[in-house]
C-alpha cells in the first residue's frame, strides 16, 4: 500500500498529521543539537509531547478541558485552546529567541512592551501590526 492509498484511507484528523509530518520542513528541528546553551534542549515530557503526535501517539489521558471541550488521548486540542499553558509558553520562547537574535546583532530589542498604544496603557501588541506612520 502506498502513501496515496494510505491517505484515501484515513480519518481527516489522521491526514492532516500524516500531511504536516510529511512536508520537507517538517523534520528541521529534528536535526538541531540539543544544547542547553542555545535553549533548544527539550526535557523528557517535551520531547514526549511533541514526537508523540508526529507519530500518531497517544501523549494524555482523555479528559474535559477547562473551557469544555473534550480532549482525546493525542492532545491536539491544547493547540489551539486559549487556555493552554503550552501556547503562552512556545509563544514567550519565540520572543525570546528572535530578541536574542536582534541583541546578537547588535540591534536594541524591547520584548513586547506595555503602553505601545496611546490609548490603552495596559495593552500589549500581541499579534498586532504596527505601522508606524511617515512624518
Amino acid at each position: 500500500m502506498n502513501f496515496k492509498e494510505i491517505l484515501q484511507e484515513s480519518s481527516l484528523t489522521e491526514k492532516a498529521r500524516m500531511l504536516a509530518v510529511s512536508s520537507e520542513e517538517s523534520v528541521a528541528w529534528l536535526n538541531a543539537l540539543p544544547a542547553s546553551s542555545l535553549g533548544n534542549l527539550l526535557e523528557d515530557d517535551t520531547l514526549r509531547i511533541s514526537v508523540g503526535p508526529r507519530m500518531g501517539a497517544p501523549v494524555c489521558a482523555p479528559h474535559i478541558c477547562r473551557c469544555s471541550a473534550t480532549v482525546d488521548v493525542y492532545g491536539s486540542h491544547a493547540l489551539s485552546c486559549r487556555y493552554s499553558a503550552g501556547r503562552h509558553s512556545r509563544h514567550s520562547v519565540l520572543n525570546k529567541s528572535l530578541s536574542r537574535a536582534l541583541v546578537t546583532c547588535q540591534s536594541h530589542a524591547i520584548i513586547e512592551p506595555n503602553a505601545v498604544l496611546r490609548d490603552d496603557i495596559r495593552t500589549r501588541p500581541d499579534g498586532m501590526t504596527l505601522v508606524r506612520s511617515k512624518e
